[in-house]
């Protein structure tokens, strides 16, 4: 991945942080940069934060780890589990067992797929409730 001096870092695959485009996007926000300036009384160079790390930052951080788990590798690896239990489901041949198999799977796929989303769910709540920022990136968003 690309780092950013920082915290800014792009995550491998994804691709820049380029406006317009819908499957890229930072996991680390760019909070705590530090911008030098010339003091012009004194001539000296003078650090200052432009963006301190807050609670806001947090939560943005949180809620693109969560989308970057939920569309890039979450998404893929249900498909992939429904057309495997679809196989078992389909190849069990009257066989009660691997129908049984096949069925058990299926649930827990799609139970644990709904607390992948409900976490989402619940950090999405917490950023519009507190009205943090409203140019956070939620999953639904662009």
């Amino acid at each position: 991945g690309t780092t950013v001096p920082g915290v800014g870092t792009t995550v491998p695959g994804i691709g820049s942080t380029s406006p317009g485009s819908s499957t890229s996007f930072k996991i680390v926000p760019d909070c705590g940069q530090v911008v030098t300036t010339t003091d012009p009384a004194t001539g000296k160079e003078v650090s200052t934060m432009a963006t301190p790390c807050n609670f806001e930052f947090f939560m943005q951080l949180i809620n693109n780890i969560i989308k970057f788990l939920l569309t890039v590798f979450a998404v893929p690896l249900v498909a992939l589990i429904i057309m495997y239990t679809g196989y078992l489901y389909i190849t069990a041949g009257g066989n009660a067992s691997q129908t049984e198999k096949a069925k058990g799977i299926m649930f827990k796929v799609i139970i644990g797929f709904v607390i992948a989303l409900a976490s989402w769910l619940i950090i999405n709540t917490i950023i519009t409730s507190f009205n943090l920022d409203p140019t956070i990136n939620t999953f639904l968003q662009k």
